[in-house]
């Protein structure tokens, strides 16, 4: 089973890649870094076992290496969290669509049934959470999606951007 490494060098240096000379030919080691990186340890290049080793230069900015991290997380590799509920199989083919957006971290859970709801996007909350109701469903099976907002006016961004891109 192949396995990834996505590393935030500018955060953790040298020692979020130490003892890599033990990575086998299925891992795959991803070194995130921007110009505030002070300096990149070159024993990383020769002792990453045989794994293969891909750098990422990232514009610099507040969390920057973060957001292209998470951007690197395939949607089948998205944590999908529901309740057993009446409508959770309709609720986990929407879901894994959503988790296919960069901003998707992973879907936290599912809501009780909103069928009185009008809008896709029924609350947004500063910490990056947003609730999605199915209001095209009878019963309006909801979840809540953790994203990569930081705050309430990213957050509000990035439901729009859902809104627009699943609100059907």
């Amino acid at each position: 089973m192949e396995t990834f490494y996505l590393v935030d060098y500018e955060n953790v240096g040298s020692g979020g890649v130490k003892k890599c000379n033990g990575l086998v030919k299925y891992d795959h080691l991803h070194i995130f870094y921007t110009d505030n990186t002070k300096r990149i340890d070159l024993d990383i290049i020769d002792n990453h076992g045989s794994a293969t080793l891909e750098t990422h230069k990232v514009p610099a900015g507040s969390q920057s290496a973060d957001m292209h991290i998470i951007r690197e997380i395939p949607a089948y590799e998205k944590q999908i969290h529901l309740r057993d509920d009446r409508g959770k199989d309709e609720l986990l083919d929407f879901t894994r669509k959503v988790c296919r957006n960069p901003y998707v971290i992973n879907v936290i859970n599912s809501l009780p049934f909103n069928a009185k709801d009008k809008k896709f996007i029924r609350k947004v909350k500063a910490e990056g959470l947003i609730e999605c109701v199915m209001i095209w469903t009878d019963k309006g099976y909801g979840f809540v999606i953790q994203t990569t907002g930081r705050n309430l006016r990213e957050t509000e961004k990035i439901a729009t951007i859902i809104n627009d891109e699943y609100g059907e």
